[in-house]
């Protein structure tokens, strides 16, 4: 039987010692952070629809961004340090930082973009992608916990393994339980409300398909130079039209940008802003939506409108 976990109104005080009983949240932060996980705070739904955030009822990413300048980079364990925000943010929902820094890679499932389709697809081939760790989202999708794979390799960068399923590793992030969706509703653990409950290492096949590169991102990359300060976001939002003047979805122009950013960028952008770049550019028609317009016209637009 799954227990769901109930946000309690927490209190607030500016006192950096808060004790975990009188703020639930805090507590489970600190129960993460016991695990090993890396977490840092991150603004929350104060009802469906509406983030905490100054933006609140227009706010696009509803519950799941940093309340912290620098994001997930500045997740951490250290007790004092958790302490200290959630006196700050006491209703803050709790991001986990993925990856190395946290020994995990969580393949995220979001079926209002078709996600459990694609999941049933691939469990047809490959059998049925379990863990011992499942978060259900309160958008009634859910986040497939495993361990970090032990064989000295980079999960740099977001990745896909299909339509409406991401996979966060290095470079991201995941709300976890008991934070609150857009919603209204709250993250909770699926199998289990036990923080003794461990995920499970990522199967063979699971890692193989990570970490195969795709065939027209490898393409882009080997004609791309390094592309210097200046004119990362430009150049960026130049290639992110051309893709999508090809017909590359939301779920491939994120993944492909990174992949350019990190070989390319010199340095690389911030990820954030490849994700602002792939979510502008994927408003726009593809050539079959809109054929009268050329692909170098179109790309001009783009950088006019989104370049900096």
């Amino acid at each position: 039987m799954v227990t769901i976990m109930m946000l309690r109104e927490a209190p607030t005080t500016s006192n950096s010692f808060i004790d975990g009983d009188d703020c639930p949240l805090l507590d489970e932060a600190l129960q993460y952070a016991q695990r090993g996980w890396s977490v840092f705070p991150v603004y929350e739904a104060v009802s469906a629809g509406v983030c905490s955030c100054t933006e609140g009822v227009g706010c696009i990413s509803v519950g799941k961004h940093p309340y912290t300048q620098q994001g997930f980079k500045v997740a951490t364990t250290d007790e004092a340090i958790i302490r200290d925000w959630w006196a700050k943010w006491p209703k803050a929902n709790i991001g986990i930082a993925t990856g190395k820094e946290s020994g995990l890679v969580v393949i995220d499932v979001d079926p209002r973009n078709g996600g459990n389709e694609s999941l049933r697809q691939l469990e047809e081939i490959h059998g049925e992608l379990s863990s011992g760790l499942i978060v259900q989202t309160g958008g009634g999708g859910q986040h497939i916990y495993f361990t970090y794979p032990d064989k000295g390799i980079d999960l740099k960068i977001d990745n896909k393994l299909g339509v409406g399923i991401d996979i966060k590793a290095d470079g991201g992030y995941v709300v976890a339980p008991p934070s609150l969706h857009a919603s209204g509703k709250e993250y909770r653990r699926a199998t289990s409300d036990s923080h003794t409950v461990v995920p499970s290492p990522m199967p063979e096949w699971l890692t193989d398909m990570i970490l195969k590169p795709k065939p027209e991102t490898v393409s882009l990359i080997s004609i791309i130079g390094q592309i210097p300060k200046g004119a990362r976001n430009t150049r960026l939002t130049s290639l992110a039209g051309t893709m999508r003047r090809r017909g590359l979805g939301t779920d491939e122009l994120l993944p492909s940008l990174n992949a350019i950013n990190e070989s390319r960028g010199n340095p690389p952008l911030a990820e954030d802003e490849v994700e602002s770049i792939a979510r502008s550019v994927s408003r726009y028609p593809t050539v079959d939506e809109e054929p009268n317009r050329t692909d170098l016209g179109n790309a001009e637009r783009l950088v006019h409108s989104h370049g900096k």
